[in-house]
């Protein structure tokens, strides 16, 4: 009876605070933009076999129209022992951007997910929050680029680029500066001019380089928030939404959106 009381009463706090959150940040609104193409997804696996010569490439260019939206998808490719993938979730509060690179360890191979997705902005007061990050197991260089930019004003509202060439098991996250030269214009978070066509567009990959080595297995997580009261993501708020999920946890209950796959998974 008391495991009841206690299930039923945590139920009833974690609906209370999705409700709450519900009409304090999560009205915001984008659609996708009106161009021919408002989608474009690149993944590419090449492979150069041991004893040299040319190399096998498999390359998928696949533009299209997103006409309206929530839109979910993937693009995959397997060639020659190796994989690339971009995984797609879009609705008017989110955008979420799944990689998943895996190569093999021959010299110069491979493995690397890139597009780009345009939507407007069609609400006056919202706002956006960047996350993400792009690890891997070892390799000669791995890479990740991520912009979010203006087309109407021609600005980089974000842009963060960042190379790894230590050859070790590592991670780059979004807003970070990893290695000389690497570069972070803008910031995660901020504001859309209403009526504006943005570009979310990204490029990761991983390569063995000019030597072998084992093959790397890799993946990345990229998130655009968007929300709809005006301001950056309060301390409050993100204290609310962690107790809200924690609730669902303890209920048993899963989120609807799906998880992207970990390294480790590979």
């Amino acid at each position: 009876m008391l495991c009841y009381c206690v299930r039923s009463s945590l139920k009833f706090l974690a609906v209370a605070l999705l409700a709450l959150l519900s009409a304090a940040d999560l009205h915001a609104d984008v659609i996708p933009a009106s161009t021919p193409y408002n989608l474009y997804s690149q993944v590419e696996c090449t492979v150069a076999p041991i004893g040299g010569g040319y190399s096998q490439q498999q390359d998928w260019y696949l533009p299209r129209t997103l006409v309206s939206l929530p839109y979910a998808g993937a693009d995959v490719v397997n060639f020659e022992g190796e994989e690339a993938e971009n995984d797609f979730n879009f609705n008017s509060r989110d955008l979420n951007i799944g990689l998943i690179d895996q190569r093999i360890g021959t010299t110069n191979s491979n493995a690397a997910s890139s597009g780009y997705i345009n939507f407007v902005a069609t609400d006056s007061t919202t706002t956006f929050l960047i996350s993400g990050s792009y690890s891997y197991t070892l390799g000669f260089s791995s890479a990740l680029e991520v912009y979010l930019y203006d087309e109407s004003t021609s600005t980089t509202v974000f842009g963060n680029v960042q190379y790894s060439l230590s050859g070790t098991q590592g991670t780059l996250t979004l807003g970070g500066l990893t290695s000389p030269g690497d570069t972070l214009t803008g910031a995660r978070f901020g504001t859309l001019i209403q009526g504006d066509e943005y570009e979310f567009n990204w490029n990761a990959g991983t390569s063995a380089g000019p030597t072998n080595d084992t093959g790397t297995n890799a993946a990345g997580d990229f998130d655009i928030s968007f929300l709809d009261n005006g301001n950056v993501p309060e301390p409050g708020t993100a204290v609310l939404a962690a107790a809200a999920f924690a609730t669902f946890s303890v209920l048993g209950r899963r989120g609807t959106r799906p998880s992207i796959g970990s390294v480790a998974h590979l």
